[in-house]
């Protein structure tokens, strides 16, 4: 359990929300079934493809029927409730019997049955009924109205279950989902763990008792269809697939310690109604790119999944789980997401985690053809428009690649999201390069790689972090181009606004970032704080040990694995580094949360704060292999760069030049970042050059010019908006030839997301852009990018639902919920 905090949202995102959640539902529910049983999952094809498993050792059905036989082998193995016993055991019973017909399979199941239903922690120990959900704000909803559901419907008419349990069943079932309606945690807020426990058990009751009840589970079952799943999930979540709803994109706000179980959760909810009647086209999208976003989030040497949320280890990933990958393969996800699931749950080279072989015996009955998403040149980068993250990486098929995670979320759930809004990581192969060590339950950005500024606004518990409620940061740009080059922009200036409708006082705040595929990153920060006395301040925290240059142009370098980490301080404003080492198994429970500096695992932090008014940091990554020459990074005002002193006062940014590529990330230094008309800077013309530039003049559309001229051995570049033959921006990435090319520029073409057929967005176009699978076209946003430029600074797409809202205005505690996954 964590300690309480008071749950603050601004009146004015309160009343949006409020309103949000009283919007009608567009298509009423089909009618409810009525039939015989079983009503679950267990259709003729599934039957005969479990059936036809069973006998097969190792199969997933075969292990439904032995995990039954252990509790008679191992009776003791049973008597506590530990890790869900009772409820996968009384899972697995119950499908046993359906595919074997044995009555012993069936007493099992009926035994653990009534155990859900009468008992809490012991075996016959009477403490359960009624009120057994209760317990944790109603998080056991999820451990018992599921189970004892599918025990209802595929026990339904098996020896031993009479009428008087039935109706015993229906009776819990009433007083659970009536209580959670009325008091439940989280009730009406999609993305939290909670909301998918509860969206799971009704749909589950409802089904399986609807007609058997006087109308109650078709009442539930009316309310699921259109209420949770039509409102709150697709509506809410979804916002519309390819929008900012929490969901779009179907990465999961609490983290991936937290999110497999759910979006299992969610996944066969829309199933279980789908087979009745129900249709979720937009459900089948989520589930298509819930295993896409996954394999992303998977670094190369796949030791884990990268998890931006609340995680109880000391590594900086989660272990590996199969149930995100049963979501697709057993939920609604297409044949192609499907077959990338299931390669990539036979191939991992860690064991997956699946204790409910029931789960898995759905997944395996689809019959998906297993196809190594790897070898279908996907996408190197992916994004997640719904939590606000990017993923990218320099290769597919390469342990020694690098790869790198960038997020810029406002507040989308009330627990188990972090405050890390421009928070990224940097992997080369197996070696955390850059790492996020957060403690569980931290609401310090100081904890991970995150922007911050002093403010005065934000509350005193918070300081000097990023604001923890009202923060409405925002992921204003997100894309790709044909290079490899992946760039994000992360908008700060609502990341620190105060309660009760209180302005931010950082008018400009912003993290611009490059991913170079070459194994190199760029971070360029600059915010405005209008008093010399309040700082930016800049952390970067490692697994490297790292040393420091004791001056300017400073340079961090240490070593890890197979690794080295270099990291220069192109461009300070003011201010001089300094390293310090965090030790690991640290906690963030005290008060102010906000100058918590701990860390789950031991770190090298790299430091440095800025004074105001107008902070500017640059600097370069690198991630080096043994063989690697160390790159050159220098900054856009360096002699070597100008022709003459001063010619590129009008821009700041760096040159990154490695391996015979040189690469120049730009950014005006105009005030707030405004460029005005134009935008110039010379660059060398000796050799060709690739272009990143945030803060380009551009058309409506995020378009602009680029021209370019040879002179004096250098190339001038002059970039203006719009036109007949202009480049995509947001950033925008181009080409420049050498002096002997006449400097002519060339679009660095832009790519497509990730993307899978019959998923979330368009196919994509091979090697660099697009869909994994191949094809044409766009993706979940646009052709260019995630196309987030313009979002709402407010989370209207997370917190969605009226309870959230009316907990705010009632002041209503909530706490951090236990660490249950």
């Amino acid at each position: 359990m964590k300690p309480s905090i008071a749950l603050r949202i601004s009146a004015g995102v309160a009343a949006t929300l409020a309103s949000f959640a009283l919007e009608p539902v567009a298509v009423a529910a089909p009618a409810p079934p009525h039939g015989g049983h079983p009503r679950l999952f267990l259709t003729a094809p599934t039957m005969s493809a479990l059936k036809a498993k069973v006998a097969s050792p190792g199969s997933a059905a075969a292990r439904v029927v032995e995990h039954c036989k252990s509790t008679l082998a191992k009776p003791s193995d049973f008597q506590r409730n530990d890790n869900w016993e009772w409820s996968f055991v009384t899972a697995s019973c119950a499908m046993a019997y359906q595919l074997t017909g044995d009555p012993a399979m069936a007493a099992q199941g009926i035994k653990f049955w009534n155990a859900l239903m009468d008992d809490y922690e012991s075996l016959g120990d009477g403490a359960g009924g009624d009120t057994v959900i209760q317990h944790d704000g109603g998080y056991y909803i999820r451990e018992h109205g599921p189970y004892a559901a599918l025990a209802y419907d595929w026990l339904h008419d098996a020896p031993g279950v009479d009428d008087a349990l039935r109706a015993k069943a229906r009776g819990r079932f009433k007083a659970w989902v009536d209580w959670y309606a009325a008091q439940g945690y989280l009730k009406d807020t999609p993305g939290s763990n909670y909301h998918a426990g509860y969206v799971f058990a009704k749909a589950l009751i409802a089904v399986a008792a609807a007609g058997e009840d006087g109308g109650v589970s078709d009442a539930y079952f009316a309310q699921v269809n259109d209420l949770h799943v039509g409102q709150e999930i697709i509506k809410g979540g979804l916002g519309g697939h390819g929008k900012t709803g929490v969901l779009a994109g179907s990465d999961w706000p609490e983290g991936w310690q937290y999110g497999p179980l759910s979006v299992l959760e969610y996944a066969l909810t829309a199933r279980a109604l789908e087979e009745h009647g129900a249709s979720f086209p937009e459900m089948h999208a989520w589930a298509s790119d819930l295993t896409l976003d996954y394999l992303y989030a998977v670094p190369p040497n796949k030791s884990g999944v990268f998890t931006d949320g609340d995680v109880d280890n000391d590594q900086p990933v989660a272990l590996l789980n199969a149930r995100t990958l049963i979501a697709t393969m057993a939920g609604l996800g297409s044949d192609q997401a499907a077959g990338f699931a299931s390669s990539f749950r036979a191939n991992a080279a860690i064991t997956l985690h699946e204790d409910c072989a029931v789960f898995d015996a759905l997944a395996e009955a689809r019959g998906a053809a297993p196809v190594d998403m790897e070898t279908t040149k996907p996408s190197l980068y992916y994004v997640a428009p719904g939590t606000r993250k990017l993923y990218a990486r320099s290769k597919w098929n390469d342990k020694t690649a690098t790869w790198a995670f960038f997020t810029a979320a406002p507040r989308l759930v009330p627990d188990h999201q972090h405050v890390d809004a421009s928070n990224f990581a940097f992997v080369r192969g197996a070696d955390w390069l850059i790492a996020d060590p957060s403690p569980y339950g931290s609401l310090s950005s100081l904890t991970s790689n995150t922007l911050t500024v002093d403010s005065n606004t934000i509350e005193a518990q918070d300081k000097p972090s990023q604001s923890v409620w009202e923060n409405a940061s925002e992921l204003l740009w997100a894309r790709g181009a044909s290079s490899g080059i992946a760039a994000a922009r992360a908008d700060l200036s609502g990341a620190f606004a105060g309660t009760n409708g209180t302005k931010s006082d950082v008018p400009f705040a912003r993290r611009d970032w490059v991913f170079l595929p070459e194994g190199d990153m760029v971070v360029l920060d600059r915010a405005r704080t209008d008093d010399p006395s309040r700082k930016m301040h800049v952390r970067f925290r490692t697994t490297a040990n790292l040393a420091l240059s004791s001056s300017a142009p400073y340079v961090a370098h240490g070593g890890v694995g197979e690794s080295a980490l270099f990291i220069h301080a192109v461009k300070l404003s003011d201010g001089a580094p300094t390293l310090r080492k965090v030790a690991g198994n640290g906690t963030c429970d005290g008060v102010p949360y906000g100058s918590c500096e701990a860390s789950r695992f031991p770190v090298t932090e790299y430091v440095v704060d800025v004074p105001g008014p107008e902070p500017v940091a640059i600097h370069v990554m690198d991630g080096l292999g043994p063989a690697d020459q160390g790159p050159v990074a220098l900054a856009m005002n360096d002699a070597s760069i100008e022709a003459t002193p001063g010619q590129n006062d009008a821009v700041v940014g760096a040159l990154v030049r490695r391996g015979g590529l040189s690469t120049f990330v730009v950014a005006s230094s105009g005030k707030d970042g405004k460029a005005g008309a134009s935008m110039t800077y010379v660059v060398p013309a000796d050799a060709a050059s690739r272009h990143v530039v945030f803060d380009a003049p551009e058309d409506a559309s995020g378009k602009s010019s680029v021209t370019a001229a040879a002179k004096d051995g250098h190339c001038a570049i002059t970039i203006t908006a719009g036109g007949a033959s202009a480049f995509v921006g947001r950033p925008l990435m181009f080409n420049v030839g050498r002096a002997s090319d006449a400097c002519k520029t060339t679009e660095d073409a832009p790519v497509a997301p990730g993307s899978v057929i019959g998923g979330g967005g368009a196919a994509g176009n091979g090697d660099h852009g697009g869909s994994a699978g191949g094809g044409g076209g766009g993706s979940d946003d646009s052709g260019c990018g995630c196309g987030l430029a313009g979002a709402p600074s407010a989370p209207w797409g997370g917190l969605a639902g009226g309870g959230i809202a009316m907990m705010a205005a009632l002041g209503v505690t909530v706490r951090r919920r236990r660490r249950r996954a």
